[in-house]
């Protein structure tokens, strides 16, 4: 690799049979429009090789991805933002889902807690109320007044809170709210405020006996009282505080210590609000209005039927198994994936596949809805604010790892990603190593227009420390010091050597670089190139041609526009729009799309005149010039070749610096690919001797087999027989990083010829049927001119039976520098950021084709 130059060796050729359709042609008078269809069959029989013969050379797509970066070195700078961002979404990610799944655990357990507090208040407040009820409904009914219910129901209120001598059997004996404390009574109320109490004094303030299934009203006063104290009760409901903190005592300790337990439920609360809730979390059936309005969502998503003794035992912290063991929730998170661990809880449990789901998925909302606010809490104090506020906490100061690296609990990170971890481990800074708070980490990293995860605001950063102290811009923006934001920059430099030279290098060994391996298929149609996928994030492939499968994926494909020569014979064939387009821009400037598809050049072809021809392949038009007559089938043809002067240097040809050919014969398409290639004639025919000092290998070139030519009648003008031959070459150079050594050359990738011609049985119809009545009367068909459905009759002949024998045959150059071979197949053009809008379409030939429907209007 010392400076060697390339060595190469033709291989092939691979024959394909090419056909062509126009889909969805459409006819206006002067023009036709369709799309062209072109698809390819691989010729086992014509070829040298096969399809899976693997072919060595020089990769363009690593050529393109220097050409937009600028270098080696460049790249690397350009990945510095992206693998910053791999690094910021791995602690966003796989660190944060650590944190989450080690919190788990304690998150149910205030979880469970909570929820036991909550089904506990449920069940004491539910009965608590009914017994209530059933008190007051007693007393209202049993007061003999007037029969005005609403002053029973003020007389019974009154009774049950203010009377010390209250008391009730419903069977059971319960007293009044003022009889519970030595006769203490609620004074200064008002007359209704008992009733109020009791009932609710408005829609806003409901009574305790408000729902008493539910227990609602009991509730809400607790949480009145929880919240706002003895205050806000008295606020509430008309009363002072000593008669607030009488009710809560009453409601807490004789209701829902005494009477509930002992005297409705015969058993501890405890018992009953456990087996509550373990039947609410599996099928939500206990709680009639579930658990605080379902705010909290401790409760599975769907009815399970589980058993009582399968959830007692998923709640019981000393089972190994259980969400609140921390072992559990390892194993629950491992079976994610259906594994064996899977069938073990399964069977621990003895719940089905279904149940195992539901519960599954109810532990991972519980870890990505609750955990995360519980982190945040946490470490509110050090300025976090949100679960991505962690990463920017570990990053810059290990503050969440209590200065760990996430290295250490992450085992495939290969080496420590933070900040902080660097300033420790690389720089060894003592005896206080660097930290960047929060607010300082998210400024850096968090996405906006100023984040350090775009490679551009890297360059930039870079710049100015490169520029020397202060440092003001840099202040400004990030608030940094000046020590810190050396740091920082020395960072970058840590994360381009330890973290993008490796990523690329894989890239390159497996594949993706200057020059690889690739089977023949792979060279031609499709290949996902590793370098370009790490570069777009996604799969990425590229290839040299399209071979289409169907009229669909045509009409996905810009229109072509051709002239039907209707209106000026001569005009036949020639292109109006090519890709939709009436000019291309891939040159100094717009260049229209002119001349002739190649299929025919006229009526009468002129031997003097120089014909434009439009070549998709290089972007631009060629024109073509009389070499001589031949015979082709044993009739006489006019053969045209590619204009000389059209090859020229700009030096010699100033027309073509628009071109950028600056060497003679060497097409420079690095404007249409983004990467350094080269059309030329095959074995660099015609071109500048200055191509072939830098490559072995390059065999001399036949002009019988090398070059391209039209053979046309010379009456119709129609081609009777054409070859267009092509050569692709990609121009190399030693580069600053991976490739120091590489030699400058141009070096042939591959060559192609696109091969057509009248066929036998077609020349003969010809001969007899139209050549020879012309001859006979030559000056009088010369004199009306040729009618245009006479030469469309000639293009579709020509259509059926030529295009049915094109052949394309493909050349490989299999590269060798030095001892190492690297191989890889050809560019992208579909590539949005090194190719032009897809593969070059058409070839020789094009126009007469698109003729074949308007026959059919013709001929009707």
């Amino acid at each position: 690799m010392a400076g060697d130059k390339p060595t190469v060796t033709e291989v092939g050729p691979y024959v394909y049979r090419e056909y062509r359709d126009k889909v969805d042609p459409l006819f206006d008078y002067e023009k036709v429009t369709y799309h062209p269809y072109k698809r390819f069959r691989f010729e086992p029989n014509l070829s040298d090789g096969n399809e899976s013969d693997l072919i060595t050379n020089v990769n363009p797509a690593y050529l393109g991805v220097l050409q937009k970066a600028g270098s080696e070195d460049k790249l690397v700078h350009e990945f510095t933002g992206p693998i910053l961002h791999t690094i910021v979404g791995k602690l966003q990610g796989e660190f944060v889902d650590h944190l989450k799944e080690d919190l788990l655990p304690n998150v149910l357990k205030d979880l469970v807690v909570t929820a036991d507090h909550q089904v506990a208040a449920y069940v004491n407040a539910s009965h608590a109320a009914q017994t209530l009820k059933k008190a007051y409904d007693a007393t209202v009914a049993n007061l003999n007044t007037d029969g005005d219910e609403i002053a029973h129901k003020v007389q019974a209120a009154a009774a049950l809170l203010l009377d010390p001598t209250f008391e009730a059997d419903i069977p059971f004996s319960i007293r009044g709210v003022s009889s519970f404390r030595d006769g203490l009574e609620l004074v200064g109320v008002e007359e209704n405020v008992p009733l109020g109490i009791l009932e609710g004094r408005d829609s806003t303030h409901p009574g305790w006996l408000t729902e008493p299934e539910t227990g609602r009203g009991l509730r809400e006063f607790m949480e009145i009282f929880n919240e706002k104290g003895a205050a806000g009760v008295a606020a509430a409901y008309g009363i002072n505080e000593v008669g607030a903190r009488l009710l809560m005592t009453y409601m807490h300790d004789y209701l829902f210590g005494d009477i509930v337990p002992n005297m409705v439920l015969n058993e501890p609360t405890a018992d009953v609000s456990r087996r509550g809730l373990l039947d609410q979390w599996a099928n939500g059936t206990f709680l009639i209005d579930g658990l605080a309005g379902s705010a909290l969502g401790f409760e599975l998503q769907n009815v399970t039927r589980i058993s009582l003794s399968s959830a007692r035992l998923m709640f019981d912290p000393s089972n190994h198994n259980s969400f609140l063991n921390p072992l559990g929730v390892v194993n629950w998170l491992d079976a994610q994936h259906m594994n064996q661990t899977a069938v073990q809880l399964m069977s621990s449990f003895g719940i089905s596949k279904t149940q195992f789901e539901i519960v599954l998925q109810w532990l991972l909302r519980v870890r990505d809805d609750f955990v995360p606010a519980a982190l945040v809490r946490q470490y509110a104090p050090i300025g976090v604010e949100t679960p991505d506020d962690l990463a920017y906490a570990q990053w810059g100061s290990l503050a969440i790892l209590d200065d760990r690296s996430v290295k250490e609990a992450m085992q495939d990170m290969p080496n420590v990603p933070e900040f902080a971890a660097f300033t420790r481990s690389v720089l060894h800074q003592t005896p206080v190593p660097l930290a960047l708070n929060v607010s300082t980490a998210r400024k850096l990293l968090a996405p906006s227009t100023i984040s350090l995860l775009e490679s551009a605001n890297v360059a930039s950063f870079r710049a100015e420390i490169q520029a020397g102290p202060p440092f003001p811009v840099l202040s400004v923006k990030y608030g940094l010091s000046e020590n810190e934001a050396l740091a920082v920059d020395q960072y970058f430099a840590y994360v381009q050597e330890q973290f993008v030279t490796p990523v690329i290098t894989r890239a390159i060994k497996n594949g993706g670089g200057m020059f690889t391996t690739r089977n023949v298929t792979q060279w031609l149609w499709t290949y996902t190139d590793p370098l370009l996928t790490l570069i777009a994030g996604s799969s990425a492939d590229f290839h040299l041609l399209t071979n289409l499968t169907s009229d669909e994926e045509a009409r996905k494909r810009p229109a072509d526009t051709l002239n039907t020569g209707a209106k000026h014979l001569h005009d036949i064939g020639t292109y109006i729009k090519w890709r939709g387009d009436t000019e291309v821009s891939y040159w100094k400037r717009p260049v229209k799309v002119e001349g002739s598809a190649g299929g025919m050049l006229g009526p009468d072809p002129s031997r003097s005149h120089k014909y434009l021809v439009w070549v998709p392949d290089i972007y631009r038009g060629i024109h073509v010039t009389y070499l001589g007559t031949m015979r082709h089938r044993d009739m006489p043809v006019y053969r045209y070749v590619v204009d000389p002067w059209d090859l020229e240097s700009d030096s010699v040809n100033p027309d073509n610096s628009i071109y950028f050919m600056e060497l003679r014969g060497m097409l420079n398409a690095t404007s249409i690919y983004k990467a350094p290639l080269f059309y030329s004639k095959p074995h660099f025919l015609d071109s500048d001797p200055v191509v072939f000092e830098d490559v072995i290998g390059v065999t001399p070139a036949s002009r019988e087999h090398h070059d391209t030519f039209i053979d046309v009648d010379p009456i119709t003008g129609v081609t009777f027989n054409s070859a267009k031959r092509i050569q692709l070459s990609a121009h190399i150079s030693k580069t600053g990083l991976f490739y120091p050594k590489v030699g400058k050359a141009f070096v042939p990738l591959m060559w192609s010829s696109e091969e057509g011609e009248i066929g036998a049985k077609s020349a003969s119809k010809y001969q007899e049927n139209v050549r020879e009545p012309i001859d006979s009367k030559r000056t009088i068909t010369l004199a009306f001119g040729f009618s245009g459905g006479f030469l469309v009759l000639l293009g579709v002949v020509w259509f059926f039976v030529a295009h049915r024998r094109q052949r394309l045959l493909m050349h490989f150059s299999d590269r060798t520098m030095g001892n190492q071979q690297e191989r890889q197949p050809l560019f992208n053009h579909r590539s949005p950021s090194f190719g032009p809008r897809g593969p070059p379409v058409g070839s020789l030939g094009h126009g007469v084709q698109c003729c074949e429907c308007l026959l059919a209007r013709v001929y009707q």
